[in-house]
């Protein structure tokens, strides 16, 4: 019902009349104005390439200033309800796939073979499935059945709608844009629990853990590694 904001300079501001679960914009010494996202396809809920763009390879995004992770409800294959504390259980490397998307297989593969080099590291892996989230969604124990011929042995489980919206949200503060998560995408959080890179397509075990020696960079290495150009 109320938002109290500490704005630069010292000055504080209290806003009150708010809902939870709506979007608003707030300027200094300005009434609060409500605010309507662009109707986009929430991550999941069509549970069909159509509202998930898929790719073999995709971006990295390395935030220069990391923001905190939220606690992030998911489920298990039974449909027990599980959350995930990144400042209690990071460093790890957040991964969303679908069974129908080809580059997840593929990664999701890599991923296994080389999990032994990614705990070496001290990144732990979620691998979180939306295909249950669709009007058509499988079952857990269908989507079960289809892992064991990938022979996974790294923790999978099941994402919520309320996990997908938070994860949304975290790319649309980093980026600025409304899009939708793509598929495959991965979310590095170090050990703090702050959100350190995303990945918007497949990423490669070796960049993992390559990055996983960025979690503990100072200031100067975190802006070298964000920008999007080599200097000079």
């Amino acid at each position: 019902d109320r938002l109290v904001i500490d704005w630069p300079g010292g000055s504080s501001e209290t806003f009150d009349g708010l809902s939870a679960g709506k979007f608003y914009r707030v300027k200094t010494d300005s009434p609060v104005a409500a605010w309507d996202p662009p109707e986009l396809a929430s991550a999941g809920v069509q549970g069909a390439p159509l509202s998930l763009p898929s790719g073999a390879s995709g971006g990295r995004i390395v935030l220069s200033s990391r923001l905190p992770m939220p606690k992030l409800p998911y489920e298990s294959w039974g449909g027990q309800a599980r959350v995930l504390d990144c400042a209690q259980q990071g460093p790890v490397a957040v991964n969303i796939w679908a069974s129908w998307c080809a580059p997840c297989q593929k990664e999701l593969t890599l991923w296994n073979e080389q999990r032994q080099a990614l705990a070496d590291a001290g990144l732990n892996v979620l691998a979180l499935s939306v295909d249950h989230l669709g009007e058509d969604g499988d079952t857990g124990d269908e989507l079960q059945s289809d892992l064991g011929g990938l022979s996974l042995e790294i923790p999978t489980a099941r994402a919520t709608q309320r996990l997908l919206d938070q994860l949304d949200a975290m790319q649309w503060s980093v980026l600025d844009r409304w899009l939708p998560l793509p598929l495959p995408c991965t979310f590095l959080v170090d050990a703090k629990g702050q959100l350190a890179v995303i990945y918007t397509g497949a990423v490669h075990p070796d960049r993992l853990v390559k990055d996983a020696e960025l979690l503990a960079a100072n200031n100067r290495d975190l802006l070298a590694h964000a920008s999007p150009f080599d200097g000079r």
